[in-house]
């Protein structure tokens, strides 16, 4: 599984398994309203930098991971 995006089938396996894991929509908040896939948490792209660490709680596991990048940064 690569960063960024990832198949039906890859989503459904990750939320059969008990690794954790966060599932981030970055479209703002209307287009999320207008639906959005279970147990996905908004946030918008446009704030994504500045409030991902408040979200993902193990975020230095993601980042170790490969997951997660910061724009802007070299972490």
């Amino acid at each position: 599984m690569t960063p960024g995006a990832i198949s039906s089938d890859q989503l459904a396996t990750l939320l059969q398994e008990r690794t954790p894991h966060a599932l981030i929509d970055v479209r703002e908040r209307a287009a999320f309203e207008r639906g959005h896939i279970f147990r996905a948490t908004p946030l918008p792209r446009r704030l994504l930098e500045t409030r991902l660490p408040m979200v993902v709680n193990n975020i230095a596991e993601y980042r170790a991971a490969g997951f997660v990048t910061m724009p802007g940064t070299d972490r």
